[in-house]
């Protein structure tokens, strides 16, 4: 059926579609296209036909990054996916036609994987081959959406792993022994900022405290996923907003040090820097980036300054990661790395 679908609008892109429009005379010509895949990170690695999960190193879709080694991309420097490359690729595997056919084995096995290091399943779909306007592809035409990206991704990602440092915290160092009841009760008591806020927050009040999303269990703490299931994707900006405020720099949550030194174990030892700062940097670079994204109309100076404040944001995102792994004392890697680069191609 997608087939089917993608070949008239195929046909529609080559040969064009007469129209006439209502108030004028004349006949025009349109060719439609396909603009953009839109749907969260797996539903575009599916229609593209890249692998997915945590342990890939190229899952982008856009780009040929090594997601999983926290590399960034440039623009110039690391290149994008090259899908006309891609679909010669398909073409020598799945058709098998070659001038020597003892060399086809070969060939063909070099071809499968050559694909595979750029983490592509060796077969074609509907959509590589479908019009996506003048220089789009497959590939390009899946941008980062606010949603899933940055509310429901960045977002709960962010309010997982902070909720569980406050949580590990608490646990190690017997100084924070209460520093989860402190967090909860400021929470219960939290009030919006301005009453003219509530005009573009979502404010969402938490009477019951919000320790109550913390997993107990050491397996859930070391993933991402968490218990705020039902949640509105819009109720984790007053999430970010309220512990933000809650934080404070009184050292009662968080200590407030540039070095701060404890022991998970009697031999193990870690040494964070910077630790409330980070969390905070974090918080608020994520609203910073999110609050630009509402703007109705961007200009050039806009879009510069809007990709600086996107790397400050991926970098306090990795901190925070790293915090929470050594915590967790676990090497798991994490498919919110994905969402962590995707925010770089806004």
């Amino acid at each position: 059926m997608v087939g089917k679908i993608v070949e008239i609008i195929t046909f529609a892109w080559n040969k064009g579609c007469a129209m006439r429009i209502l108030g004028h005379n004349n006949l025009y010509h349109f060719y439609p296209c396909i603009s953009l895949i839109l749907g969260d990170g797996p539903a575009q690695k599916e229609i593209c036909g890249v692998y997915g999960g945590s342990f890939t190193r190229r899952n982008c879709t856009y780009c040929v990054c090594k997601v999983t080694e926290d590399q960034i991309y440039r623009e110039g420097i690391i290149g994008k996916r090259n899908c006309d490359y891609i679909i010669q690729k398909f073409e020598e595997v799945n058709n098998f036609v070659f001038d020597n056919e003892e060399k086809s084995p070969f060939i063909k096995r070099s071809c499968l994987k050559e694909l595979k290091n750029w983490c592509i399943y060796p077969w074609v779909n509907s959509f590589h081959n479908a019009p996506f306007g003048v220089g789009g592809d497959i590939y390009n035409a899946t941008p980062p959406d606010l949603m899933h990206t940055i509310l429901a991704g960045l977002m709960k990602g962010e309010t997982i792993w902070i909720l569980n440092i406050i949580r590990m915290i608490g646990i190690y160092d017997k100084k924070y022994t209460s520093n989860m009841s402190t967090l909860d009760e400021r929470i219960t008591k939290f009030i919006a900022i301005h009453p003219s806020s509530e005009n573009y927050i979502p404010w969402e009040f938490f009477r019951n405290g919000i320790s109550q999303f913390v997993d107990d269990s050491r397996s859930k703490r070391n993933k991402t996923t968490g218990t705020f299931s039902g949640f509105r994707s819009k109720a984790f900006i007053s999430i970010i907003f309220q512990i933000y405020f809650c934080l404070n720099n009184d050292d009662s949550i968080l200590p407030n040090t540039a070095i701060y030194k404890f022991f998970i174990k009697k031999d193990r030892a870690i040494t964070i820097r910077n630790l409330l700062k980070i969390v905070k940097g974090c918080l608020l670079s994520t609203l910073d980036v999110y609050c630009d994204l509402k703007q109705l109309s961007f200009t050039e100076t806009d879009i510069e300054n809007l990709q600086s404040k996107i790397y400050v944001m991926v970098d306090y995102m990795n901190s925070l990661w790293q915090i929470k792994q050594a915590l967790s004392n676990s090497d798991r890697l994490c498919h919110m790395a994905d969402n962590i680069h995707k925010g770089t191609h806004y």
